[in-house]
């Protein structure tokens, strides 16, 4: 039984392995079927991880900022003294 380290790129790649381990030989229609469940179902790469990172960081970055300004008091509004205040007189 031989044994491959190489990483899976998807769901194909890894019943490879498990058939390989197994002892079951490879033909065409296994190797299409292994391209095919590869695009079906792939792993999810460590650019794909670091981008989903990112976009966390972002997210709670912006409900931060969301939150402060929620928290922050009003900003009063002026209020208009006496002399601003022009009654017009009949």
């Amino acid at each position: 039984m031989s044994e491959n380290k190489e990483k899976s790129k998807g769901l194909g790649d890894t019943i490879k392995k498990v058939t390989d381990t197994l002892g079951i030989k490879q033909c065409g229609k296994c190797k299409k079927r292994q391209e095919k469940l590869n695009k079906m179902f792939p792993y999810k790469t460590e650019q794909h991880r670091q981008n989903h990172i990112n976009q966390m960081a972002l997210n709670r970055k912006t409900a931060m900022d969301i939150v402060k300004a929620l928290r922050s008091p009003a900003p009063e509004e002026p209020t208009p003294d006496s002399e601003s205040i022009k009654i017009e007189k009949d």
